[in-house]
Order: C-alpha cells, then structure tokens, then sequence
C-alpha cells in the first residue's frame, strides 16, 4: 500500500503544535495539565509523574528531547524569538521556575531563574513579541521576565503580547443577552476589541477587532 505520509526518527503518538515565527520545528508536550493544575495533583496525590517536552525538525525528521523526565518537573509552551527558542520549566520540588534558551544540537542554556513562591502559577507562560514571563487571571496582569510589573485587567481581557510599554488585549463582547431566559436575546451580538493599556492600566486605545499571529510571527487584526 501507498504510504502517504512521513514520518518522524521517534512516533510518541503526541500532538504537535506549530511555534509562530518559524516552520522548521513543532513541539510536543507529554502532558497538557497547567502548572496551576499540576500543583493541585501534587497537594492531592503527593507526587505528579513529571512531563516532558519534545521538538519534532520538519527537515530533517528527527526528534530532539532537551531534558528526561523527572518527577514533578513541568513545562509550558515554548515560543520563539530571535532565532531561539525559550522553555519555561517549573520544578516543584526544588521550587524554582527557570528560563531557558534553546537550539536543538546547538544550544541550551538557563537564563533566569524564580522561586514559584513568588509566582502566581495561573496561566503562567510566555508571550511575544518581546519575551516576557506572565501569568494572568480575570483581575490581573503580573509580568515577572525581563521586569516586574502589574496591570489591572477587566473578567473579559485577556493578553496577547507586550511591546514597546505597552500591554495589548483582545476583549470579548457579549450584547442583547437575556439574564431572566438566560439565553441571548433577540438582538445578541458578540465581537472582540482590541484595547491597548499602558503599565499603569490606562487604556490607550480600543477599537473593534482580534489580534492574532500567523504562523509566520506576524500580528493581525481581523
């Protein structure tokens, strides 16, 4: 039979997502739960089995693993800036969340370092189109990597990227919604805007739209 596709030097059965900025490389992570999630599991079960975080080379076919897998050590989603890769890795048991720059067969190599107890681990991550180490949650922005800073944030906002001082977010916007049927009404509507916030929460700007990246690393708004 016709084999109609290709395959990579190691099948793990993982999914693989795109990295915007690049098409050389996709990554995979062994397990999907949230660093907020993975400390639930350890409070509860004592213990979390620990992920691993894999580079599939579209070139090449090969697959690279920057580190073996250790108990109750995580990661999250890498991005790609400058022609590197950067991992977030947080390891419960020493309680220290660490940057790393990463090249497969070329690089890796720690940058920064935090204690997760000065941390908020919900929905910790990076974003582009600068570097930057965030969590957020529906009152706050708190930046951590490469400054520390927080940014009051609306139940609807969410972060996309920080540039240049300022903070960019899409807001979802529900209209005509019915509260006492509890369903939308009949002139519903929903759309995104865009608002732009400074570090001391000012809005800037906003104006209907979704911001979002191509997988080339360009910004759009649709």
């Amino acid at each position: 039979m016709k084999k109609i596709y290709k395959e990579f030097s190691e099948i793990n059965g993982e999914y693989i997502e795109e990295i915007p900025g690049q098409d050389r490389f996709g990554f995979g992570l062994s397990d999907m739960d949230d660093f907020f999630e993975i400390e639930e599991i350890i409070k509860h079960d004592g213990f979390y089995k620990g992920s691993l975080i894999r580079f599939y080379d579209y070139q090449t076919g090969k697959v690279y693993q920057p580190f073996e897998r250790q108990k109750n050590i995580a990661y999250g989603r890498p991005i790609y800036i400058g022609d590197i890769f950067y991992i977030l890795q947080v390891d419960f048991d020493e309680g220290d969340a660490k940057i790393y720059k990463y090249f497969p067969e070329e690089n890796l190599e720690k940058i920064f370092d935090y204690k997760v107890k000065d941390l908020s681990t919900y929905n910790l991550s990076f974003i582009g189109s600068n570097l930057h180490l965030i969590s957020q949650d529906s009152n706050y922005l708190e930046i951590y990597y490469p400054y520390r800073k927080t940014v009051t944030l609306a139940g609807n906002e969410s972060v996309l990227l920080i540039d240049d001082g300022k903070v960019y977010i899409n807001a979802w916007i529900e209209e005509g919604w019915d509260d006492v049927k509890d369903m939308p009404g009949e002139d519903y509507s929903y759309y995104e805007k865009l608002i732009i916030k400074d570090f001391d929460s000012n809005i800037l700007s906003e104006r209907l739209g979704n911001l979002h990246q191509r997988g080339d690393g360009s910004w759009w708004l649709s």
